[in-house]
This record gives C-alpha cells, sequence and structure tokens, in this order.
C-alpha cells in the first residue's frame, strides 16, 4: 500500500539564478518542511496498519512496515521512528505546479494571465501545470485542460489575428 500526501502544506520554490537563460534556475522543493506533512503522513501510516488489522488482511497475512536500520535507533512503531522512515523514503507524488501561477493580470502574485500569456513578454505562452494556481488531485487531467484551453485560444487568435503590435 501507498500512503500519499494529496494537500502538502509545504511549499517548495524557484528562481532564477541568472538573467541567461542558460543558466538552471535555483529549485527548492522544500518537501517536508512544514511539520503538518510529517503529522497526517504519520495518520497515514496508523489507518493502514488499523486497516491491515481486519479480518480480510488479516486472510490474507497482510503486513504493513518494513525496519528500516537507519531508523532503528527510534522506538519501533513510534511517530519519531516513521518520521525517520519518511523522511528516508518519502518521493513526490505529484508533478510540480504553480510555479508561474495564471490569474489576474492585476495581480502582482501571478506570471500568465488568463490566456496563458507571460506578463510583460510579447509572444510567449506557458500551458503545463505550473500554471495551476493550487495543487491538484490529478495534474494530469488539469494539464490537459490547459493544453486544451491553450489550443483554443491559438485557434480563435488565429482565426481573427490582432494587428500588429507597434
Amino acid at each position: 500500500m501507498n500512503i500519499k500526501l494529496l494537500h502538502p502544506v509545504s511549499r517548495g520554490s524557484l528562481k532564477l539564478n541568472s538573467v541567461d537563460p542558460r543558466v538552471p534556475p535555483v529549485i527548492d522543493p522544500a518537501y517536508l518542511s512544514n511539520p503538518e506533512d510529517i503529522r497526517v503522513l504519520i495518520k497515514g501510516i496508523r489507518k493502514v496498519q488499523d486497516l491491515i488489522k481486519t479480518p480480510p488482511f488479516q486472510e490474507v497475512q497482510a503486513s504493513f512496515g518494513p525496519s528500516f536500520s537507519g531508523c532503528l535507533h527510534l522506538a519501533r512503531d513510534s511517530d519519531a521512528y516513521w518520521e525517520c522512515y519518511i523522511r528516508h523514503f518519502m518521493e513526490p507524488g505529484h508533478n510540480p505546479v504553480s510555479t508561474s501561477k495564471m490569474g489576474s493580470v492585476n495581480d502582482g502574485s501571478t506570471v500568465v494571465g488568463p490566456d496563458l500569456k507571460v506578463k510583460g513578454i510579447i509572444g510567449l505562452r506557458v500551458a503545463d501545470a505550473s500554471i495551476i494556481p493550487e495543487i491538484t488531485d490529478y495534474t494530469n487531467a488539469a494539464t490537459i485542460m490547459v493544453a486544451e484551453k491553450a489550443a483554443d485560444i491559438i485557434k480563435s487568435e488565429a482565426k481573427n489575428p490582432l494587428p500588429p503590435v507597434p
């Protein structure tokens, strides 16, 4: 069984390292930086432990919680043990979102307007999960929707081109 944190409280950052586009950005995912995320994951572990005690799971001899030598200095099955375990084995379950937040062109926290155009840059649109302002449970479906919107906007503009910008 996998335990997933669908709505993490921790937030990372992405910052430009240089004005040179060939220089990689500084990315800090800040995984598990908010203690609430650990608390929720441990709560999930406890739910799974309760679930495997039920007759259907007992019939198939289900078990959960292999030992990890890197955490054996902590009391087995304690919250501290599970926090150690999570910090060693956690892997992200979602695609990064919100690095180019979409919203009103008048909102200073947004990068992309409702037309998917990057504010202040002519001829550049963003049409991926980075424009999604909040984490969704399933980024694939949301990203497909963004791509469909981009296609509709581009097709519409091709039919009705605006005059060139002076």
